[in-house]
């Protein structure tokens, strides 16, 4: 009948517009790999919920600051399950596919016991950013013999899931990108409140973990298993700042890598013995001209970026310290979000290759 034929070919059109837009939504978000890790070591991976009873955090039960942290190690191989590239309930809707994505490393895997003591890399995501979003680095120190800690800063890293059940989303005003209404030294003082907030929680992770490694009982998987005597921290963006103060703050932090993040002052001259590294997008630091258009700007975000050009080029010298810059590189090429997309004004990535 009439009726029929138009009910087939409405579904028909259905299906040929869920298909059409299945394949441009692949096209442009595929499913993509990370790369293979190049150590010898098999990976594991464990997400570690910690709480941090001397501080007080009225969002949960315990009435104090929680965290989750995920490490990454040198696992012994293991017939177990490869690991998610991010766990379902931390995702957006534009995210969930990476629920479905596989890493290289297995959960809860039992650590390896040859190489041991294994010096610690503790990792800060971005502003907003979370502990998942440079894995491809944490898999590769990990298979080389390095222990990654990344850390999900609780009202500022998106979205974190607690084992009640609870999910966290960013409570922060605004972005620390965001500079526009404020002047140099409120935009200075509102990045500094959290950059405490947040190396507090690296020097409470940092000390738990110590607690792991003495339990000679061998109850926890990490006992016996850490080198305190070498950690460093690697931060992006925000992250990065944030691992430099940690590198000033913590004796227990040897050196620092800021990936292409401000340093809100963070560089003091009498903690400047430390190895440092920061490292910049597009090479911007070595293009001069680049540079003195900036220094001629009022605009704020151009006003950082030369106080931290300056602070880095009269301190870091004093410790052998290094400033690195990457041509055809953009903010994101430092984490996974190169591998999102091919399209990369979508990852706000630049031309190089995220696979070399």
């Amino acid at each position: 009948s009439p009726a029929t034929t138009r009910t087939v070919r409405g579904i028909g059109m259905l299906v040929i517009f869920g298909t059409a837009c299945s394949a441009v939504s692949l096209a442009v978000l595929p499913l993509f790999s990370l790369p293979a890790p190049t150590g010898d070591y098999r990976i594991g991976t464990r997400i570690v919920h910690l709480t941090d009873w001397t501080r007080t955090d009225n969002s949960f039960p315990s009435h104090h600051r929680e965290l989750m942290v995920q490490v990454w190690y040198p696992a012994l191989p293991s017939g177990g399950r490869l690991a998610d590239y991010r766990r379902w309930r931390e995702t957006t809707w534009l995210s969930s596919y990476d629920a479905v994505l596989k890493t290289h490393a297995y959960e809860d895997a039992p650590m390896a016991a040859e190489g041991a003591p294994f010096p610690i890399v503790l990792f800060n995501p971005a502003w907003e950013g979370d502990r998942t979003q440079n894995t491809f680095q944490a898999e590769d120190l990990a298979s080389h013999g390095f222990v990654v800690i990344a850390i999900g800063h609780t009202h500022n890293s998106m979205p974190v899931a607690f084992p009640d059940g609870q999910i966290l989303f960013s409570t922060e005003p605004h972005s620390v990108s965001d500079l526009s209404g404020e002047t140099f030294a409120q935009q200075m003082a509102f990045a500094n409140q959290e950059m405490s907030r947040e190396v507090q929680d690296d020097e409470f992770v940092l000390s738990a973990f110590a607690t792991f490694d003495a339990d000679h009982g061998a109850s926890d998987p990490w006992a016996g298993k850490l080198d305190f005597a070498h950690i460093g921290a690697l931060g992006h963006s925000f992250g990065g700042a944030v691992s430099i103060a940690l590198c000033e703050r913590d004796p227990r932090v040897k050196s620092a890598i800021n990936m292409d993040g401000w340093i809100f002052g963070a560089l003091q001259p009498e903690d400047t013995h430390k190895p440092l590294m920061v490292m910049y997008d597009s090479g911007w630091p070595f293009n001069q001209r680049v540079v003195q258009q900036e220094r001629a700007s009022s605009d704020p975000g151009n006003v950082l970026d030369v106080f931290d050009l300056d602070e880095l080029t009269h301190l870091l010298p004093q410790s052998g310290g290094y400033i690195l810059g990457f041509p055809n590189t953009r903010h994101m090429n430092f984490t996974d979000r190169a591998l999102y997309s091919p399209f990369n004004y979508l990852t706000d990535c630049g031309p190089a290759n995220p696979m070399v």
